[in-house]
């Protein structure tokens, strides 16, 4: 499932233009949510555990936890990461 937090409303529009060309059980995989109405926010609940989303977008995660040595090191030397 893919999901497009407070994405612009020009994918929105683009998406509803292009609907008729998509597959219908493609389509039903794809959900435009914006974090301002609280059913988007209940609709993101029910999909991902806001534990793991940060505050910003609803969820519970006030400070998210990111290795940016671990993240980075395969693209610094990528023959050490073989």
């Amino acid at each position: 499932k893919a999901v497009l937090l407070d994405a612009p409303w020009l994918f929105s529009g683009a998406f509803r233009a292009l609907q008729p060309f998509i597959d219908p059980v493609t389509r039903e995989k794809i959900s435009f949510l914006s974090t301002t109405h609280a059913q988007h926010v209940e609709q993101l609940g029910a999909m991902v555990d806001r534990a793991v989303v940060e505050t910003d977008l609803g969820g519970l995660l006030t400070k998210p936890h990111f290795d940016e040595a671990a993240y980075f090191a395969p693209a610094r030397d990528p023959l050490q990461a073989r």
